[in-house]
C-alpha cells in the first residue's frame, strides 16, 4: 500500500530552487508559508546571510527558519498567520545551525 501510493504522481515541488540565495529564501518562506508582506533583517543578520550567500560552501546548504513556540510570526501575540500579510517577518541573526547543514534565520521575539 505504501509503495503503491510513492509510485504515485502527487505534483510535489520544493518552495524555492536550491540556487536562490539565502535571504531570496527567507523571503519567500515568510510571504509563502507565513503569509508575511516582506522581512526586514537587523544589520548582523543581513551581514551574516550576505557572508553565507559568498562562500560557494553553502550554495547547497537548505534553508531553516526557527521561530518563536508561542506563534506562527515573530510576533507572540499574533497567534494565527494570515495569507493577507498585515505584518512584516523580522529576523534577528542568521546563525548556523549545530548538527545541521543549513544556515538558520532567526526571528526578533
Amino acid at each position: 500500500m505504501i509503495i503503491d501510493a510513492c509510485k504515485k504522481s502527487n505534483g510535489f515541488q520544493f518552495l524555492y530552487p536550491n540556487e536562490m540565495k539565502l535571504r531570496q529564501r527567507v523571503e519567500k518562506i515568510a510571504t509563502t508559508v507565513y503569509g508575511a508582506d516582506g522581512v526586514d533583517w537587523s544589520a548582523i543578520a543581513e551581514s551574516k546571510a550576505k557572508f553565507f550567500e559568498s562562500d560557494p560552501i553553502y550554495d547547497d546548504y537548505s534553508t531553516m527558519m526557527v521561530k518563536t513556540q508561542l506563534s506562527l510570526t515573530h510576533i507572540p501575540e499574533r497567534k494565527v498567520c494570515r495569507k493577507d500579510g498585515g505584518f512584516r517577518y523580522a529576523i534577528s541573526c542568521c546563525i548556523p545551525a549545530r548538527n545541521s547543514s543549513a544556515p538558520a534565520p532567526v526571528p526578533s521575539v
